[in-house]
């Protein structure tokens, strides 16, 4: 019976299991799927059951490829949350413009992603671990400038708080970028340094609570 139902779970079609977009093409099914975003990154994923029976959620190992992209993790998914582990690999900068609206500019330049821990559970949120960027240009407008290589750096510490900074790669202290995250509230502001460096990073701040 167990096995029966397993089976019969494993056949269900991938748009049971994901509330997508519009963006978003899914097909396969909740045992091994994908998903297409914009047409150009593709997310495929085999279904992990015994680790889903411990972590009591839906586990699964997945894989995203596409446009210079090439990256892979391990994920649960619960009602409410979403915690990956394990994410590395390459990435383009096109990328995050896909992923979110909220970038004051489109870049173009490869990434190196080694991201041990990203929880998505509302005011439990957090992120670990780290992003490079090799050197690139962004475009604001019709205008279009080169950016040097740089570092994102996330930490979380011991009362739960994430802190992240970007910050030329050759120089980590210089922060461009600053965000915070605690008590469910994001906040990320561009420095006085990022500003004069990335113009374009001016009128940019996001403050949201989840």
């Amino acid at each position: 019976m167990v096995a029966y139902a397993v089976a019969l779970i494993a056949g269900w079609p991938a748009r049971y299991l994901i509330d997508a977009d519009p963006r978003w093409v899914l097909s396969g099914t909740i045992w091994h799927g994908e998903a297409v975003l914009d047409g150009a990154y593709r997310v495929e994923w085999r279904w992990a059951p015994f680790r889903s029976l411990a972590n009591l959620g839906f586990a699964a190992d997945w894989r995203m490829t596409g446009s210079g992209t090439d990256l892979a993790g391990s994920g649960v998914a619960r009602r409410r949350s979403l915690l990956l582990e394990g994410v590395s690999g390459q990435a383009d900068a096109a990328l995050l413009g896909a992923l979110t609206r909220d970038l004051p500019s489109t870049c173009d330049a490869a990434l190196t992603v080694d991201l041990p821990r990203m929880l998505f559970d509302g005011a439990k949120s957090s992120v670990e671990g780290e992003v490079r960027s090799d050197p690139g240009s962004c475009a604001s407008g019709a205008e279009r400038m080169p950016i040097p290589a740089l570092v994102m750096r996330a930490t979380r510490d011991g009362a739960g708080v994430s802190m992240a900074t970007l910050a030329p790669l050759t120089q980590p202290r210089v922060k461009l970028v600053e965000a915070s995250f605690a008590g469910g509230r994001l906040i990320v502001a561009p420095t006085r340094t990022g500003i004069a460096l990335l113009p374009f990073l001016r009128n940019w701040r996001i403050e949201r609570d989840w």
